[in-house]
């Protein structure tokens, strides 16, 4: 007696051994060809809540600047009113700096890629190439002033 598929099946009841590894072969190359993809996606995100991160610090700054007539000295001045926390971070849990002079206050952190995904800056910002990383430096002007050309020039041209 045959069964209803046609031919006889004896004692076959699964996968060869070759069978199995062609499969996990396949896998092997698929997984190696999108760990990377997707990690490229991981660290773009990333970069792209530091730019997030370094858009609010400046709102915050020019807040308390608008409030005070003064620059902040520290991320201290801000905590509480202007910021939800006193030391802020990158996702990498590198820090943000903040320095200032009478015409601006310039906020700065690196972050550890060399070469940053492609993408829209936020205004007065920059990235240049520094030991560990890039550097992303965004300038704060005095609100109401027109922005610092020098600094744009610079920018623009990236020297």
């Amino acid at each position: 007696m045959t069964p209803a598929g046609g031919g006889l099946r004896r004692g076959r009841r699964g996968f060869s051994v070759i069978e199995l590894m062609l499969a996990l072969a396949i896998l092997g190359v698929l997984m190696g060809a999108l760990v990377p993809a997707v990690r490229g996606w991981h660290e773009g995100g990333k970069f792209t809540a530091t730019l997030k991160t370094a858009a609010a610090l400046t709102g915050a700054v020019r807040q308390y600047r608008l409030a005070t007539g003064s620059w902040p000295a520290s991320w201290a001045d801000l905590s509480g009113r202007y910021l939800a926390t006193a030391t802020p971070t990158t996702p990498w849990g590198g820090s943000f700096t903040l320095t200032s002079t009478a015409r601006y206050a310039e906020i700065t952190t690196t972050v550890p890629l060399g070469s940053p995904p492609s993408g829209i800056l936020p205004p007065m910002a920059s990235l240049s190439a520094v030991a560990g990383g890039t550097q992303l430096t965004v300038r704060v002007p005095v609100p109401g002033e027109p922005a610092d050309l020098e600094f744009e020039r610079q920018r623009l041209t990236g020297s």
